[in-house]
C-alpha cells in the first residue's frame, strides 16, 4: 500500500514544469513577448517608430513652396484682406487662411491652390481694375471699335480677359499686364484715352521690377515686391480715372 501511495506522487498527471515543455519554454517563439528585441509593439527605438522621434517637434508648421507662396501674398494684400470678397463671402484674409488649410490637409493640389490663390488675389485687385477701363472705354465711346490686334471688340477683350482672371487662369501679374497691353491698343484709336494713360504701360512696367525673383526669396521679399508691383498697378489706373 505504501509503495502504490508512493508509485502516484512521482506519477505525472499530465502537468509538467519540465523547461524542455515546450509549453513554458522562453525560447518558443508562439509564446508571448515583451522582449523589446523580438516585438516591435514593445519598442520605442526612434529608429524604428517614427512616432516617438525625439527630433520631432509637433509644433512646427508644415511649409513648402505653395504654403510660402500664399503666406507671401497674405502678408503683401495688407489692410485690403480685411474687406470681404463678393465671391465667397469671406474676407481676404480668411480666405488665404483657408486655402492654407486645405493645403495643409492635403485637400487640394498645388496646382489646384495656384489656381484658387489666383481667383482670390484677382477678384482683390484685378477684377476692379478691368472694370474701371470698362468703364473708360465706356466713357471715350470706344468699347464697340474694333481691337485690331485682337479682333474683338474693346469690350470683348476686357470681358475675356475679365472671364479668364476670374478662373485664376491667370495670375495677377499676368492679368494686369494683359490689362495694360488692351490700353494700349485703346490710345492708338483714341486721343482721349492716349492723353490719359501716357505713361500707363511704364508704370506698370516698373512696377513690375524685381517680381521674377519672388519664388527664390524670402516670404517677406517675395511679399514687398508683389504689394510694390500692386502699388504700382493701382497708381497707374488713378491715372487713368483721374485723366478721363
Amino acid at each position: 500500500m505504501a509503495a502504490a501511495e508512493k508509485a502516484a506522487e512521482t506519477t505525472p498527471t499530465g502537468e509538467t514544469t519540465d523547461p524542455t515543455d515546450p509549453t513554458t519554454d522562453p525560447t518558443d517563439p508562439t509564446a508571448p513577448t515583451t522582449d523589446p528585441t523580438t516585438d516591435p509593439s514593445e519598442t520605442t527605438d526612434p529608429t524604428t517608430d517614427p512616432t516617438t522621434d525625439p527630433t520631432a517637434d509637433p509644433t512646427t508648421t508644415p511649409s513648402s513652396p505653395m504654403l510660402d507662396t500664399v503666406a507671401a501674398a497674405k502678408q503683401a494684400i495688407g489692410t485690403l484682406g480685411n474687406e470681404k470678397s463678393p465671391a465667397t463671402g469671406r474676407t481676404y484674409y480668411g480666405d488665404l487662411d483657408y486655402l492654407t488649410a486645405q493645403l495643409k490637409a492635403g485637400a487640394v493640389t498645388d496646382k489646384q491652390a495656384q489656381t484658387t490663390l489666383n481667383q482670390i488675389l484677382n477678384q482683390a485687385y484685378v477684377l476692379g481694375d478691368i472694370a474701371t477701363v470698362k468703364a473708360a472705354f465706356a466713357q471715350a465711346e470706344i468699347g464697340n471699335t474694333k481691337d485690331s490686334v485682337t479682333g474683338q471688340s474693346f469690350y470683348g477683350d476686357v470681358d475675356y480677359l475679365k472671364a479668364q482672371a476670374a478662373a485664376g487662369k491667370l495670375t495677377p501679374a499676368e492679368a494686369e499686364t494683359q490689362l495694360s497691353a488692351i490700353v494700349e491698343n485703346a490710345k492708338a484709336v483714341s486721343a482721349k484715352v492716349a492723353a490719359s494713360l501716357a505713361d500707363f504701360k511704364a508704370t506698370i512696367d516698373a512696377g513690375k521690377t524685381g517680381t521674377a525673383e519672388a519664388t527664390s526669396t524670402t516670404k517677406a521679399k517675395a511679399g514687398e515686391k508683389f504689394a510694390a508691383f500692386m502699388t504700382a498697378v493701382k497708381a497707374a489706373f488713378q491715372q487713368f480715372v483721374s485723366g478721363k
